[in-house]
């Protein structure tokens, strides 16, 4: 018998392996085990793995394959899970008012690393094949409206969370301030003249929006000034300073719509 803190030898471990495999287990035990392990009763309660340690798990687990058995048994779990009312009440009630991701951004590593995930996911033609086979003939989100009781409910529940501060677009409520002097009507009639009506990302015919290339309402130089779409207008909301600098080298060097309007 090893002592505590010594790793059993390998020939123990896969004898043990193999008696607990062939164990069956009754319903009511497993109900009891899992009781038993919930909350603060787990042992791991409350407690942090080490970086060290995530990487560790992560190198066993990658790559290691499942029976099918056992990705039916998981299936299945996941489905009892999703279906209990107890469950769907117990989760709403823990995310209610939950706001901890509201003004997060993933750092660019992070975001990097998601982004290689999902290219090397998307060229998986054995995952996408499983995905069509699992969606095939679901329709049951197809036409489907929530009831008007329910869509009440979602929309108090996000009623004044994005609005303000608390909006990922909030930009210290500059939309807000008032337009200088010189935006007048003939400067935005002489900015669509210059540009011919179109719009200057896509060449969409006619265009009304003449927009502030550097977001600055007090800066009414005509080299600021553009005519855009309310398609590409609209595009320029997010994403400020990198709309501003592309749009900014495209009146420096006189290029032409990038976009098809079609």
């Amino acid at each position: 018998m090893p002592k505590k803190g010594e790793r059993c030898p390998d020939h123990v471990r896969q004898a043990v392996g193999e008696a607990n495999r062939q164990r069956v287990i009754s319903e009511d035990t497993r109900r009891k085990l899992s009781e038993s392990r919930r909350g603060e009763r787990n042992h791991l309660f409350g407690k942090h793995l080490s970086e060290e340690t995530k990487v560790k798990l992560r190198q066993v687990m990658r790559g290691r394959p499942l029976s099918e058995e056992h990705k039916r048994k998981l299936s299945e779990g996941s489905k009892r899970s999703w279906q209990s009312s107890e469950r769907r009440k117990a989760l709403s009630k823990r995310m209610h008012g939950n706001q901890h991701n509201i003004g997060y951004k993933h750092t660019p590593e992070a975001r990097q690393n998601m982004a290689k995930a999902q290219h090397r996911n998307a060229q998986d033609p054995v995952r996408n094949a499983r995905i069509s086979e699992s969606l095939r003939g679901n329709q049951r989100a197809r036409g489907y409206r929530h009831s008007e009781e329910t869509r009440k409910r979602i929309s108090n529940s996000l009623k004044g969370l994005l609005l303000g501060p608390k909006s990922s677009q909030w930009r210290g409520g500059i939309a807000f301030f008032p337009y200088g002097p010189e935006f007048t009507l003939q400067c935005r009639e002489s900015i669509r003249q210059r540009d011919g009506g179109a719009c200057r990302l896509c060449g969409a015919f006619p265009s009304r929006h003449v927009h502030h290339i550097d977001y600055d309402k007090k800066n009414n130089d005509t080299t600021n000034l553009m005519l855009l779409c309310h398609a590409c207008h609209s595009r320029t909301i997010s994403h400020r300073d990198s709309w501003m600098n592309f749009l900014q080298e495209m009146m420096r060097s006189g290029r032409q719509p990038l976009l098809d309007a079609t």
